[in-house]
């Protein structure tokens, strides 16, 4: 309630809630409302401060009228009982009681009451619906799109950078992401190219005759361009899809490991993962496949290798007002790998900076050093030119692209914890808002037992009899008994501790 003035009485008129209402013109009293500072509780009258409310003695500042006995009741609500034996004693008296604006209180009127009843009445009546559940709303959604005359889904052009594509080079699950994620943005109708370094030979891999120069380290190194198209259906309209494979061939690629050889790395997998990443975003201005990808593009950079992909895009190609439309998401396959590169490389050696690697400056150079602390240095702390400075190519593409994404949305939520960030949690942590987890999909066609090439015989669902076969073939072909009632016990993935093969081997006794 707010004090506004002079007044008598309680009159009838019913305003909308928003409004409040002041003496008009044509009153007998003259006086102007001075809305203070103050206002009084319907529940024991007392005064109480208003921040909000400020001084005003014009009436024109209030809108409206005021009833015929000075008082505005706003819909729905009464004053209190305490203020209306106030106001009867005030008249007792020959006062003159209080002009008042009863605002939102706690008492409803019959008329509230009754609204409220023939509401409950026809909720009761009929059934309660529930809020739709996550999948329910996306359920909808696909289906609102599917509708005649729905706004259709915007087809992009996307480019999936990635160090390896299955079928052509592998050594885990980027690869089998990087070739389906592919596949399967293209069967939507979104123009696709994959770009990944010529480790060799490929089938169906022609040259384009399209060379471009990269300045790094001081020399200019040429790359090579060969490209295969590969069909993999038709869209809706009937047309045919595909994916535009890119390679990008140059003398430091094609060695005998992807990254390294004997357990070691490469000393130049620094130039080696620039380069690419120079070249691949080159790729979508110069191949000539049907007509270039031009810059409105969305790059899709995966892991370490491609982490320059979105410093290259941010520090030199927009600096320019290049691919101004274009976006890159950065996706995070393996949280334990994070590109780690010594700057000075060697103690003896000076350090290096972003124009070795092509840049005009060292513009973001803070968004990829990294410092160890002293006792993960070489040398504990002993010699002071080890002064634990690197750059981390992971956490570069992590603070550089437009988007962040992991493999699958418990892993976004393990990478920003302590024990799974591998010391880069709070990098994680940082991007949170523009971080989310997708998971993984599979081939079902590829990966469908009953056509499967690769097994000693097809089985399914339905009929699991040539399970049995498929498992003597594997005891022949590993030199075991062939013994139906014998369990096989098998552990499918990388030799690393990351892989959890130290907890098999510690339980394995126990589980013979």
């Amino acid at each position: 309630e707010a004090a506004a003035g002079d007044g008598e009485g309680v009159s009838d008129a019913r305003v909308p809630n928003d409004k409040l209402v002041s003496p008009s013109k044509d009153s007998s009293t003259k006086k102007s409302m001075n809305l203070r500072k103050v206002s009084y509780s319907t529940l024991d009258g007392q005064q109480v401060t208003e921040p909000g409310l400020t001084d005003m003695s014009d009436a024109n500042h209030v809108h409206g009228s005021r009833g015929e006995e000075g008082k505005v009741v706003i819909e729905g609500h009464v004053p209190s009982a305490q203020f209306v034996q106030e106001q009867n004693r005030k008249q007792a008296e020959g006062g003159e009681g209080d002009a008042k604006v009863i605002i939102e209180g706690h008492v409803p009127s019959e008329e509230k009451k009754h609204e409220d009843e023939e509401m409950m009445r026809h909720m009761s009546e009929g059934p309660v619906e529930r809020a739709p559940a996550a999948e329910d709303r996306v359920t909808a959604a696909l289906e609102a799109l599917e509708e005649e005359g729905a706004e259709p889904e915007k087809k992009l052009s996307v480019v999936l950078v990635s160090s390896e594509v299955a079928r052509f080079a592998k050594t885990g699950g980027l690869a089998d992401v990087a070739d389906k994620l592919a596949e399967a943005l293209a069967k939507r109708g979104h123009r696709v190219m994959t770009v990944m370094p010529m480790y060799g030979q490929y089938d169906g891999a022609v040259p384009t005759g399209v060379c471009r120069e990269f300045n790094l380290w001081g020399g200019k190194h040429g790359v090579q361009y060969h490209h295969k198209w590969e069909a993999n259906g038709e869209d809706e309209l009937g047309n045919e899809t595909g994916v535009d494979r890119v390679f990008v061939d140059h003398p430091c690629f094609r060695r005998p490991g992807m990254y390294g050889e004997w357990g070691q790395d490469y000393a130049d997998n620094m130039f080696r993962f620039a380069l690419f990443s120079w070249a691949s975003i080159e790729a979508s201005l110069c191949q000539p496949t049907i007509a270039p990808f031009g810059e409105d593009v969305v790059f899709i950079a995966n892991d370490w290798q491609t982490g320059f992909v979105p410093l290259i895009l941010a520090s030199n190609y927009r600096r320019f007002r290049m691919f101004g439309p274009a976006r890159s998401i950065f996706v995070i396959h393996n949280m334990g790998y994070h590109g780690v590169y010594p700057n000075p490389p060697t103690w003896e050696s000076p350090k290096f900076s972003w124009h070795d690697i092509g840049l005009p400056d060292d513009s973001y150079y803070d968004r990829f050093v990294w410092t160890f602390p002293v006792d993960e240095r070489p040398s504990k702390g002993r010699d002071p030119r080890d002064t634990g400075e690197a750059i981390k190519l992971l956490r570069g593409g992590i603070e550089m692209a437009d988007r962040v994404v992991t493999v699958a949305p418990s892993y976004k939520d393990e990478i920003t914890s302590l024990e799974g960030g591998f010391g880069m949690h709070d990098c994680a942590r940082g991007r949170s808002y523009h971080l989310d987890g997708i998971l993984n999909g599979i081939d079902i066609a590829e990966w469908d037992p009953s056509n499967d090439t690769h097994t000693a015989a097809p089985f399914s669902l339905a009929n699991v009899t040539n399970k049995s076969v498929c498992k003597r073939s594997l005891q022949f072909d590993l030199g075991l008994e062939q013994r139906p009632d014998t369990p096989i016990v098998a552990f499918i993935g990388r030799l690393a501790p990351q892989k959890g093969v130290d907890v098999l081997e510690q339980v394995l006794g126990w589980l013979m």
